[in-house]
């Protein structure tokens, strides 16, 4: 009778150190290789800094071409940009005009 008690007793101490050991091995693993892993963490605010960077970019880009678009608008035509316009777009030159190519 005592010899079951004591098998008992290890059986419960062994089986409560085979759960942890198992549970320990499976958090570490979702840990490090998962979704929402600390890898997974550094990689998107990673991509989230790059991310940021190509929004300021174009932010900064389209403020550009806004100001450009306004100064096309009848209200309040630049004709320095409209005579560039012209030039690029339509092919047109003056007499006077002095063309360098590149």
């Amino acid at each position: 009778m005592r010899n079951e008690s004591r098998y008992k007793k290890v059986n419960k101490n062994s089986l409560i150190f085979i759960l942890s050991v198992f549970l320990t091995i499976y958090f570490s693993y979702h840990l490090v290789f998962s979704d929402r892993s600390y890898v997974k963490y550094v990689e998107l605010q990673n991509s989230k800094s790059e991310i940021l960077n190509e929004l300021e970019y174009v932010s900064n880009n389209r403020k550009y071409l806004e100001a450009r678009v306004k100064k096309l608008r009848p209200a309040s035509l630049d004709k320095d940009l409209l005579e560039e316009r012209v030039h690029s777009v339509l092919g047109y030159s003056s007499s006077k005009d002095v063309i360098l190519f590149r």
